[in-house]
């Protein structure tokens, strides 16, 4: 008798969840190229917690060949979801850490002023 990670059905189901977070990794990548930050952080939220429940039932599974590949594949794609994401978030977290920068200098001028007053 097969193990639960075995049928070809469970198979097909984890393999299903890859294309799920491909998914929803062009997903990602359209909010990130159209500046959409909140849809952004929503859709990684969802993403996050399909690959949690997936990598759960990832363990001791064995996928048949085409299915390796096609996993491959999937997780090539995602990845280069991602490192496209990061290229168009680095200039959007670099003006939110100026910003916090300068909120922070503007609390200490104030804090010190009012000291002084």
């Amino acid at each position: 008798m097969a193990a639960y990670g075995d049928t070809p059905a469970n198979a097909s189901e984890k393999l299903a969840g890859y294309e799920t977070i491909w998914h929803q990794s062009l997903q990602m990548l359209e909010a990130a190229r159209q500046g959409d930050w909140e849809r952004l952080i929503t859709l990684e939220h969802a993403r996050a917690t399909i690959s949690s429940a997936l990598m759960e039932q990832q363990r001791g599974s064995n996928f048949t060949q085409a299915n390796q590949e096609r996993m491959r594949e999937l997780i090539r794609a995602i990845l280069a979801s991602d490192e496209e994401i990061r290229m168009l978030v680095a200039p959007r977290q670099d003006e939110l850490r100026n910003l916090v920068g300068s909120l922070n200098t503007e609390k200490k001028l104030l804090m010190a002023y009012a000291v002084n007053t």
